[in-house]
């Protein structure tokens, strides 16, 4: 750039490309507080947040992450690019290599006591609480705001490396929270944009597990979308970076998704070897709070799941009613999912009646849970009854179709 070329910019000019992305960041970084384009150039810095901000193409620095978070926590606009393959897994790899990197404290600004950092935990605590009853763009939205507040603190606040690290994790968490809810409602590029903000964010605090969590999240989306291989991949390389760290839960949530990927490619015997590591992975202390939904009722349930994917049906229907029977009743949503899955599964060993039953008691739960994925698996439900032409399948079939058209979206 011409030495000259600020001179334009006074008399009115408006840079292209993503220099006034860089501009922006370059003076962020020097005044200490984020600085955004539209500061700079009233009324030129509307762009299109997601476009603009694309996180596959953010470099893994703090100033980065932090306006990411700020521009996350203030309300995204515009359609975001979804990745798939190769983008993902170089990224990944980024992760893997990004080990030696840490946010620095900062000493400017209002100090961040070890008091206000506290009321952190508590909170997200209550956060992971309402998501076993509530579900859908409101808690989307409360979490969101939380993220916004914690952004905030980073941009904004003093703290030193211990507080500063707490605060990245928290908004790593609430990150996670907004895109996995976002993916729920069928917004898989958006959910997939908070999910690549929360990795880079979880790799700044030096959470290897919960950097490894956010990719296996990620994964389970690329074997939604039917791209099984690439997800292997993603969990090969979380697997990787946290070999020696991760708790007993987060080697059982990885082994199983793998699983659930080789079923996806009809791999029985990789889908066998998976599911056995994670059905023997002890049941140890030390599980982080975002894990905790993760217990030997969802373990058992999905090891169903992939075996009714490899077409072995009366081993998926054992699985399925075992995992479904330790679910608490509290836990709507997961059981809607495995209600529909072993609908399905009697259905194929010839157990219409307990298909049925099953089918009925999965859209009682969807009249209260709000979950686009979910409503996309009573769908499949409904093409595999077409063979069964009897009144009690008919009620089931116009019941289904009263929940209402789905946006254009693959998953379940």
């Amino acid at each position: 750039m011409s030495a000259k070329t600020p001179y334009g910019w006074l008399k009115g000019s408006f840079p292209r490309g993503q220099l006034p992305e860089f501009v922006a960041a370059i003076l962020s970084r020097k005044i200490g507080r984020t600085i955004e384009v539209n500061q700079i150039w009233p009324g030129r810095g509307d762009r299109d947040t997601f476009g603009a901000h694309d996180p596959a193409e953010t470099p893994w620095t703090q100033e980065q992450v932090i306006r990411a978070l700020r521009r996350l926590g203030q309300g995204a606009r515009g359609k975001p690019v979804h990745h798939t393959g190769g983008t993902l897994v170089s990224i990944a790899v980024d992760w893997l290599a990004a080990d030696g990197q840490q946010a620095r404290p900062r000493n400017q600004g209002t100090r961040v006591t070890p008091r206000l950092a506290g009321v952190l935990a508590p909170r997200l605590a209550q956060l992971r609480e309402l998501e076993r009853t509530q579900h859908g763009l409101l808690l989307a939205d409360w979490n969101n705001h939380d993220l916004r507040w914690v952004a905030h603190l980073l941009d904004e606040g003093s703290y030193d490396t211990v507080t500063g690290r707490l605060l990245y994790t928290t908004a790593a968490e609430l990150a996670h929270n907004v895109g996995w809810l976002l993916t729920d409602q069928g917004r898989y590029a958006e959910g997939q944009h908070y999910e690549l903000t929360a990795l880079r964010t979880a790799a700044l605090a030096r959470d290897r597990q919960l950097g490894a969590y956010v990719l296996s999240w990620l994964a389970d989306h690329l074997t939604w979308y039917g791209r099984p291989q690439d997800a292997l991949r993603l969990l090969a390389i979380a697997r990787t970076g946290v070999e020696e760290t991760a708790s007993d839960a987060l080697r059982a949530l990885l082994a199983i998704r793998q699983a659930l990927a080789h079923a996806q490619l009809g791999e029985e015997s990789a889908c066998d070897a998976a599911a056995a590591e994670a059905a023997a992975t002890p049941a140890g202390a030390g599980t982080p709070g975002w894990l905790r939904w993760f217990g030997p009722g969802v373990l058992l349930a999905d090891t169903g799941r992939a075996w009714l994917k490899l077409g072995h049906f009366r081993r998926a229907e054992e699985l399925l009613a075992s995992g479904l029977a330790r679910l608490g009743e509290h836990r709507r949503r997961e059981r809607l999912l495995y209600s529909a899955w072993l609908a399905e599964a009697r259905l194929a060993i010839g157990e219409l009646d307990g298909a049925v039953e099953l089918a009925h008691t999965a859209l009682t739960l969807a009249e209260t849970v709000d979950s686009v994925r979910a409503r996309r698996c009573l769908e499949t439900l409904r093409r595999s009854f077409a063979g069964y032409d009897t009144a009690q399948v008919r009620a089931v079939v116009d019941r289904i179709r009263e929940t209402g058209p789905l946006p254009q979206a693959p998953g379940c």
